[in-house]
């Protein structure tokens, strides 16, 4: 971590939402570009347009008008990475955050908020952030006297002046205090939690997932779990209480990782069988129907069906696939580099995820129909989910996940 850092003042009047728009990106992707907006209120003098000499080789980016020299600039651009990032603050005064930023570049290169393209704003830098952390909500004070006051303006070396100053952004500090706020991460998934959310995650990381299977997760996942758990922690010495939004949110965290798994699946299916004949997969072009609008598999692998396929669809798919499933599981000529084997993920497919979904759509069903569901139907789907004395269908179904992802298929060099 560079001990160079950046600020930005971001203006709400863009985006009410700047940092929620760019935060779910993040989640998402897993990188996000946030873009230096030029003010409409900065003219453009002759000095911040610096002629150039033909024989001089053009610059990576122009520095702001406040920053370093051209050659420190371009130094900075070219030493920040992954494994050297710089830390760039975001600020409203209000409110604080601090963000690891890759690389700053004049082009965008990852994928940002659609409003700035909506909005037609001129972008002068984009940079490109793999983490962020919340500093201070809706604080002026604690921002200007715990962090303000701790910036050094490298440009005449004084500290930041919230008044009276003719700064350009981003502007280049230090910090007094030299802080890396990204020692370990990522960050971004407890912010604008409460206490008790932050507290659960780490629980379900600790005692359930470990940090891999964790990252694994669907963005929504966690999210989804989190409040499943705080809502059964607060109400389960209440037999009474209407489990109905524990159970849509068990549901709901299952759903789409089932939909993944069998994804995965079924395009490594398609991708086997393809391999054992020279015409199209058969399997590819088996349909489904939901709400009476029909669709292939290979349609849905690639991402163009109509509609895509329900839990109670798999039944369906997962018979048409049987005979498949059976060739590819017994199939010596492939192996998966997993510790699980292509044994323990057909039976995981077809019996034990199966058992799960009639579970979950028994539970599931009559909840979203305004029947309340018990207590101990939302305990069953929480046991079976995080495995609480019993396996966990869920981290049996990301390892397999896993498997299926993972360079799998391999000739087989003996005889």
């Amino acid at each position: 971590m560079t001990h160079t850092a950046l600020l930005i003042l971001y203006n709400p009047y863009y985006e009410n939402n700047v940092i929620e728009s760019h935060l779910a990106i993040l989640k998402a992707q897993g990188s996000v570009s946030f873009g230096k907006v030029k003010s409409k209120m900065r003219a453009q003098e002759p000095s911040e347009q610096p002629t150039q000499e033909p024989s001089k080789p053009a610059q990576i980016l122009e520095p702001p008008s406040t920053a370093f020299a051209s050659t420190q600039w371009e130094q900075l651009i070219t030493s920040i990475s992954s494994k050297s990032p710089l830390q760039l603050f975001l600020s409203d005064y209000a409110n604080l955050y601090v963000c690891k930023v890759t690389a700053i570049t004049k082009e965008q290169i990852a994928q940002a908020p659609a409003y700035y393209e909506q909005k037609g704003l001129e972008v002068e830098l984009w940079f490109v952030i793999s983490d962020m952390r919340e500093l201070v909500r809706e604080d002026f004070t604690s921002v200007r006297d715990n962090f303000l006051a701790n910036f050094i303006t490298l440009h005449n070396n004084r500290t930041f002046a919230i008044y009276g100053n003719d700064y350009t952004y981003p502007l280049f500090i230090s910090l007094k205090s030299q802080q890396d706020y990204f020692t370990q991460g990522p960050h971004y998934h407890n912010m604008f939690k409460t206490n008790e959310q932050i507290q659960i995650r780490q629980h379900l990381i600790d005692y359930i997932f470990g940090s891999k299977l964790a990252n694994a997760l669907l963005p929504d996942t966690m999210e989804n779990l989190i409040n499943a758990e705080i809502e059964y922690l607060a109400n389960r010495e209440n037999p009474l209480y209407d489990c109905t939004g524990i159970v849509l949110l068990y549901a709901k965290s299952m759903e789409q990782e089932i939909m993944r798994f069998y994804r995965t699946l079924f395009a490594t299916l398609v991708e086997f069988e393809s391999t054992l004949t020279e015409v199209e997969s058969p399997l590819a072009a088996i349909t489904y129907s939901v709400h009476e609008v029909e669709s292939s598999v290979q349609e849905w692998l690639e991402g163009r069906a109509k509609s895509t396929p329900a839990l109670g669809t798999t039944k369906h798919l997962r018979k048409c696939a049987q005979q498949v499933l059976e060739q590819w599981k017994y199939d010596k000529a492939y192996k998966l580099d997993s510790s699980l084997n292509k044994h323990d993920i057909s039976y995981f497919a077809g019996i034990k995820l199966g058992s799960f979904i009639n579970t979950l759509q028994t539970i599931r069903n009559p909840a979203a129909h305004a029947s309340s569901p018990s207590l101990a139907q939302a305990s069953t789907l929480r046991e079976r989910i995080l495995g609480i004395g019993r396996e966990s269908v869920l981290i049996t179904l990301l390892l397999a996940l896993s498997a299926l992802q993972a360079p799998k298929i391999y000739p087989d060099s003996t005889p």
